[in-house]
């Protein structure tokens, strides 16, 4: 959690700014000159809230799982397998010495390129151990390290294009990608610049409830125009409050217990005024002309002061000199020009390998400076004017040089070799500063912070809803109050069954229950579609929290429904320890059938009423920790993503049950994103998980491409079938017919066009060659309404080759090798694909053969426990579909025979495996398998799964799917 402020309508303020700062930080000294330089020009507030500040540093900054730090590399260095040294190599960076256990386990992964790199083991006392070279593996993007004994830190070698999406945290398997985030304490919140002191009113305007006074006879709210309800306002017992206004009269109030349930009040509140014995919170009635002025204190008051807290002029003038120290250092080797020189003659930069001109680096006139270097010689340098216009240079110049009258600029020239420990700064110096700046703790004083009871009191405005003897009897109207929501409100909902329906969260809410709370939303089964298909028990739209809930849905169409049309994106929503349930519409299609007079069709009922249903949106994160999802008739939770997505949607499901005629549904739409569900913690899916891609929305070209699959689904949970029949994109796909062909090569002017980015397969061991490309050729219409139609086809996409002839040139190459060439010479544009394919394949022959293809239907989710990697050890190829067993080593497999033993089986290949490569196997689970009926039982030849009787391996579970090792 990151510190957060509000501005109190005050524009500039430095602590936002250098708390930011600090936060992307951690601990580390280095800052970014521009905030300071934001500290340096006083921009201070007078006045701003307290409440989320507080909150941040009672509960401190989560930890995050990611272990690296990019802000503590060690750029053009990479680490040395021999002896843990740094060596010097340009796009490469040296992580910091990451603290390890040793025999644990820990997952590294990128998105660019490779894992590649050497990686170095420390001691205690960050003495070299052990060096590991580039790790091995069929994807190198994803690792698993293991810590050797002895080992407490490890050092990484890092990739430039690898930094922004480096990770390395402890974990046995796949998990989605995090930045950095530094954990500080309470204790360790010792840099915050100056202490924030409260003021003393407790009136807080910008949290009122307007249009309503407060019941001094009751508490409750009521109605009347001009007059305006405040939140409710902590207070201590028995003690004296004094009111101050500017003009009218003191209006009624109330006093409430501990848990917000009314006490007693007063109609005509005097100036002062004691709390009673058993008081904690007190409302006031406020007249719209008395709102700017307006103020509760504890004791005696005579001044009005604004609610909120202010930082002491006093204490801060000396801030930034104090607190923020810049170093001597003017070189800062981030804003180099690589490859180039400083002409000491011209100003004007030249070309040379292993050289790096500065930046332009602001001087006095006729000053002294020094440069320090730890290897090499002092190369040349040039000086400009105010105008950055070259005025005259050095060719080699000594350690100190003093600058001409009219310079107030130089660019100097550094080597390779030279930058980590290059320095240049004003006046006479011995001893190398890294470039930037720091805040020392030690001269900075701590910020108070309260009680965590203060701290949550003050943090968020707080409701209660109760059955009896509580300010809000209903979920809803207390919902209804919440006008403010630039702070979080905790509404508390108290024991009870709730029948309420289509509730709506406003903005930063958190729904707790307080003992056993349902929230029943239910329609009569003679209820019209008006009354179901728009309406759901719990709307929600903007960030939010829930807690410890009972929340169901009959004859509606979720019971909850988060749904903001891809709109409201980088928010989190969180769900903890409750149960989402939707009993079905089915009673209302029964009604409707037994009463057709009623003028109702059955058919028109809402048809899937999803427990969770869930639209995404870009950079979006869900968490869902113990919660059970549950629909007696479609999905227990359901996702769709939406078009054209700058960040990957995430959605974490840790310890989870989630049942229904499917476990999840998922709908891939056009976000072109990488987007995720991850499983965590023993997930529990009973039930099909069902994807499809309609509609799919985006009509853009570069969103037609054929792999409809966009959410991944990893972590671990119990094995399930996966149906991937709903998704429709289809790749042009060319497959050796004859096994002389080990492999493909594609070209041609109509390549491009009709296959993009192309993905190749060689053959080997019997395995058959093939590629297929990259762009959509299923003819699927397009946008919300699938009603576009756009360049989806191979003759769409080929249009008019009348007058410039396209090619597309297929070499099959072995030991018999082949090249054909496919001429396209004509209006293709509305042409079917199977004309298309037709032609390509009359020049094949016997050779190849093109057709659609669905990459979808290869698809195998990151769940980690459904499958691991082998390594083909025989001289035979495995296809997908076939049956493995171990090859005398605990990572080699080979095809099962009709002689092993069934405790043999391994599991079942999801690709094809060449001999000597290494793939994936599905070690239990259920496998998709075109005409398989219930209760089919299945043996082995020679890999192939048949059917038969005896030493059966797998057996048909439902239609289509074979089930093996299910245990």
């Amino acid at each position: 959690m990151a510190f957060s402020f509000s501005t109190n309508d005050l524009s500039e303020f430095f602590i936002r700014e250098l708390v930011n700062e600090l936060n992307r930080l951690g601990n580390n000294s280095q800052g970014n000159e521009e905030v300071i330089n934001d500290v340096l020009n006083n921009k201070i507030p007078a006045v701003m809230e307290i409440g989320k500040q507080i909150t941040a540093i009672n509960e401190g900054f989560r930890q995050g799982k990611n272990l690296f730090n990019p802000t503590l590399i060690t750029t053009r260095k990479y680490v040395s397998q021999t002896n843990g040294t740094l060596i010097t190599l340009a796009g490469f960076n040296a992580t910091d010495f990451i603290p390890v256990q040793a025999g644990s386990k820990y997952f590294a992964s990128v998105s660019a390129s490779d894992l590649n790199s050497p990686i170095a083991y420390y001691d205690e006392n960050k003495s070299f151990l052990i060096g590991v070279g580039a790790p091995s593996g069929s994807n190198n993007k994803n690792v698993i390290l293991t810590a050797p004994a002895g080992a407490a830190f490890v050092r990484l070698s890092v990739k430039d294009a690898q930094l922004d999406n480096f990770m390395i945290i402890k974990s046995t398997f796949y998990e989605v990608f995090e930045p950095f985030i530094k954990k500080i304490t309470k204790q360790g919140l010792d840099f915050i610049p100056a202490e924030l002191t409260k003021t003393k009113n407790l009136f807080n305007k910008a949290a009122i409830t307007a249009g309503k006074y407060v019941g001094y006879d009751s508490g409750a709210l009521g109605t009347s125009a001009g007059y305006n309800a405040s939140e409710f306002m902590v207070v201590k017992p028995n003690t004296l409050y004094t009111l101050l206004k500017s003009t009218g009269n003191f209006e009624q109030l109330a006093f409430y217990d501990i848990n917000q349930k009314y006490i007693s009040g007063l109609s005509t509140p005097t100036q002062t005024f004691t709390i009673p014995a058993n008081a904690y919170f007190v409302r006031l009635s406020v007249k719209d002309a008395q709102l700017d002025n307006y103020m509760l204190a504890e004791g005696t008051a005579t001044e009005y002061e604004p609610y909120g807290a202010f930082v002491p002029q006093s204490t801060l003038p000396k801030l930034p000199y104090a607190a923020v120290n810049k170093s001597k250092n003017l070189f800062d080797e981030n804003s180099i020009t690589t490859g180039k020189y400083v002409g000491y003659n011209s100003g004007s930069l030249g070309s040379a390998a292993t050289y790096n001109a500065s930046d332009f680096i602001p001087v006095k006139p006729n000053t002294l400076y020094t440069i320090l270097k730890s290897a090499g010689n002092f190369e040349q340098l040039a000086y400009y004017d105010s105008a950055k216009a070259y005025v005259s240079g050095i060719a080699t110049p000594t350690q100190t040089i003093t600058t001409p009258a009219n310079a107030y600029f130089i660019r100097l020239t550094v080597r390779d070799v030279q930058p980590d420990n290059f320095m240049f700064a004003e006046g006479t110096v011995t001893e190398y500063e890294p470039y930037g700046l720091f805040v020392p703790k030690t001269v900075i004083p701590p910020l108070a912070y309260t009680t965590k009871e203060e701290v949550f009191k003050s943090a968020t405005r707080t409701l209660h809803v109760g059955k009896s003897g509580y300010t809000y009897s209903t979920v809803k109207s207390a919902l209804d109050t919440i006008v403010d929501t630039s702070q979080w409100t905790d509404v508390f909902i108290h024991e009870g069954v709730y029948e309420e329906k289509n509730l709506t969260l406003p903005k930063k809410v958190r729904l707790r229950g307080v003992g056993n709370v349902w929230i029943k939303g239910e329609n009569p089964d003679n209820a019209t579609d008006t009354d179901i298909t728009p309406n759901s028990t719990l709307n929600v739209v903007y960030e939010f929290e829930l807690y410890d809930l009972k929340i169901t849905a009959k004859n509606l169409r979720y019971a909850i429904h988060s749904e903001g049309n891809g709109v409201y994106k980088d928010i989190d929503h969180y769900l903890f320890n409750c149960h989402v349930e939707h009993y079905g519409n089915e009673s209302a299609k029964v009604w409707r059938t037994n009463n057709p007079n009623s003028g109702m069709s059955a058919n028109t009922v809402w048809n899937y009423p999803h427990a969770y249903g869930y639209g995404s949106a870009s950079g979006l994160k869900l968490l869902a920790d113990n919660c059970i999802f549950k629909s007696d008739t479609e999905a227990g939770w359901h996702v769709h993503n939406r078009e054209k997505f700058a960040k990957p949607n995430v959605n974490i499901l840790r310890n989870c049950t989630l049942s229904g005629k499917y476990s999840m549904m998922i709908e891939s739409l056009g976000s072109g994103t990488k987007d995720k569900v991850i499983l965590e913690d023993n997930c529990q899916l009973n039930g099909v998980i069902y994807c499809k891609d309609a509609p799919w929305i985006p009509t853009e070209i570069e969103y037609q491409y054929a792999n409809h699959v966009e959410v991944d689904i990893g972590g671990a949970c119990n094995p399930v079938p996966i149906d991937l029949t709903g998704i429709r994109g289809k790749a042009l796909r060319v497959d050796a017919v004859n096994m002389d062909y080990s492999s493909f090569s594609i070209s041609g002017t109509a390549a491009d066009a009709i296959l993009g980015t192309i993905t190749k397969k060689d053959g080997s061991g019997g395995n058959q060659a093939f590629i297929y490309g990259s762009l959509d050729i299923s003819g699927i219409q397009v946008s919300l309404t699938s009603n576009v139609t756009v360049n989806n086809t191979l003759g769409r996409r080929l249009g008019n080759c009348s007058t410039t002839n396209k090619t597309l040139v297929v070499s099959l190459t072995s030991n018999n090798s082949k090249t054909f060439t496919i001429t396209f010479n004509k209006d293709y544009t509305n042409l079917s694909n199977a004309a298309i394919l037709n032609e390509i394949n009359t020049v094949l022959g016997t050779s190849a053969i093109a057709s659609e293809y669905n990459p979808a239907i290869d698809y195998v989710p990151s769940i980690t426990n459904w499958y691991r990697f082998y390594k083909n050890s025989s001289t035979v190829g495995i296809r997908k579909g076939m049956a493995v067993v171990l090859d005398n080593a605990f990572d080699q497999i080979k095809r099962m025979q009709n002689s092993n033993v069934i405790s043999d089986f391994i599991g079942i290949a999801v690709e094809d495996i060449n001999p000597s490569e290494y793939g994936k196997i599905q070690v239990a689970g259920y496998f998709r398998r075109e005409g398989i009926s219930f209760g089919n039982k299945f043996t082995v030849n020679d890999g192939q799964l048949v059917t038969g009787t005896t030493n059966v391996v797998a057996v048909g579970v439902l239609n289509n799917y074979i089930g093996f090792n299910l245990k």
